[in-house]
């Protein structure tokens, strides 16, 4: 079973390279693989001026319940891949769904 969704996640990992970040829905489509994690994870979705995918970083991996980081270990992927803007994601392990909000750089 696991396997199964990890080849599916693999899958949604590669159609989004593709894909334009415009709504929440296409950013889900791209995280499904948190769903796997047993632990916080906090990710930065970096995009280009088309709003399309440079690349996905884990920035930090917490506990259950939490997952710490400071501005510099998020807004150092965004300066060094000289992204045009980010989606800030991260999980909910206990089930929630994960959230994300886009900013500009």
């Amino acid at each position: 079973m696991v396997a199964a969704l990890s080849m599916s996640t693999i899958a949604e990992s590669d159609h989004a390279r593709r894909e334009v970040f415009d709504s929440p829905d296409s950013v889900y489509r791209a995280c499904l693989d948190m769903k796997l994690f047993n632990q916080e994870i906090l990710r930065v979705i970096l995009l280009d001026t088309r709003q399309r995918l440079i690349t996905m970083i884990d920035v930090t991996k917490g506990g259950l319940n939490e997952s710490l980081a400071q501005p510099r270990d998020i807004f150092r992927p965004v300066i060094c891949h000289s992204a045009n803007s980010f989606i800030l994601v991260h999980n909910h392990p206990s089930g929630n769904q994960a959230q994300a909000k886009q900013i500009s750089a």
